[in-house]
């Protein structure tokens, strides 16, 4: 039987697969893995963790996902919500126009490149004390998704 992280790498999208391959050879160590071909949809929970930074790499019906916990702190904010953090500039939370019956994005957040995003985001937050800069984009972002689904 294979492991849930053997099994991700074998499913994994070619910027999800970099992303897991650079984890380990900058000094990240899987912490916890959950799931693979024996769950529904070949669901997988991946946890690595570096010091205090922590990065969780979630298939969830064929959907992948990253959140990434900054130093000192216990939440893991999406990427969206860290790049915003780190670029500057406000939410934006895509179209309405998709109908729900089109395929969902294979990676999110839709567009973002990981092999670039990923490793900005975590030297960003390891310069300096981010946790301002990052809980002021975490609230920008869920007040854009409350007027994003009120306008659905």
């Amino acid at each position: 039987m294979t492991t849930a992280f053997e099994y991700a790498r074998g499913k994994a999208l070619p910027d999800v697969a970099w992303a897991l391959e650079w984890l380990d050879t900058v000094g990240f160590t899987l912490t916890a893995q959950q799931g693979g071909e024996h769950e529904g949809f070949g669901n997988v929970f991946l946890q690595f963790e570096r010091g205090d930074i922590g990065v969780q790499i979630t298939r969830d019906r064929l959907q992948w996902m990253v959140v990434i916990s900054p130093p000192g702190q216990k939440n893991y904010p999406g990427l969206n919500v860290l790049l915003t953090a780190m670029e500057g500039g406000e939410p934006e939370p895509g179209p309405h126009h998709v109908p729900f019956s089109e395929p969902l994005p294979d990676q999110l957040p839709e567009g973002v490149v990981w092999r670039s995003a990923i490793p900005a985001v975590i030297e960003w937050m390891e310069e300096a004390d981010r946790a301002a800069s990052i809980a002021d984009s975490d609230r920008r972002w869920r007040k854009a998704m409350i007027r994003w689904w009120k306008e659905v």
